[in-house]
């Protein structure tokens, strides 16, 4: 069986058990799958739902757009320079150990409810993760090859260009992912929290009115919405990886 197929073996068990325990249990917080797909298609059809899609990618866009570059920036900096570590590393720590949540009503404060607010939210969840995995690749890069490469009279740009940062890819790859994944919770939640448009602001409404099986059919366009921008990133890794090869 292809991965694809297995894949699709297990959304199909998953929904089949998802269907008989919601019918089994009959409670009307936990909808059957049919139930949840009906509201999906009903979503779709007014048209709510790609309007809201579209405001929360411009925010997500943005805000995990800034991460990454920031976010790697920092993490190689901090990776390269034990100086620049020190300055900054009570930051990324304390970055990471927070909670982002206490932080919206600050940023509420600063620039109101906007798209900006969003955006920085998105920002907040993913930089710091980032940030620690591009410095952990860094610092995780061979010594002897560095060693060797001062040996024949390389530069610190060309070691960091030609050994470094390939070597820190795969965690700066993870970090991106990892970092993705943050971003659309940190999205979710700022728009629950302050926004009246967007994804998470579609599921405060429909919670608002007890409708659960809309509430579980956004959180299905959520999981796709994460998929296709999963798939997007890896996409933009293979092909900067095959310039950088070429």
């Amino acid at each position: 069986m292809t991965p694809r197929a297995a894949g699709a073996a297990s959304i199909v068990v998953t929904a089949v058990a998802w269907e008989a325990a919601a019918r089994l249990i009959a409670s009307p917080v936990f909808p059957p799958c049919s139930a949840v797909l009906a509201a999906l298609v009903a979503l779709l059809r007014d048209g709510q739902v790609f309007a809201s899609v579209a405001d929360s990618l411009a925010a997500l866009a943005i805000g995990f757009g800034a991460a990454a570059g920031i976010g790697m920036a920092v993490g190689a900096a901090m990776g390269v320079s034990s100086r620049t570590d020190d300055v900054l590393g009570p930051y990324l720590d304390a970055g990471l150990a927070s909670p982002m949540l206490v932080y919206v009503p600050v940023l509420v404060t600063i620039g109101g409810a906007s798209r900006a607010t969003e955006a920085a939210t998105v920002f907040l969840y993913a930089v710091f993760a980032i940030a620690a995995y591009a410095r952990a690749g860094v610092r995780g890069t061979s010594a002897p090859l560095v060693e060797m490469a001062r040996a024949f009279g390389a530069t610190r740009a060309q070691i960091f260009h030609r050994i470094v940062w390939p070597g820190a890819r795969p965690n700066v790859v993870a970090g991106l992912r990892v970092g993705l994944a943050l971003a659309v919770k940190g999205l979710v939640t700022g728009e629950m929290l302050i926004a009246s448009n967007g994804i998470g602001a579609l599921i405060r409404l429909y919670g608002g009115r007890f409708q659960p099986a809309r509430v579980l059919a956004l959180l299905v366009v959520i999981v796709v919405m994460t998929r296709l921008a999963t798939a997007a990133l890896a996409t933009i890794e293979r092909r900067a990886a095959s310039l950088e090869a070429a």
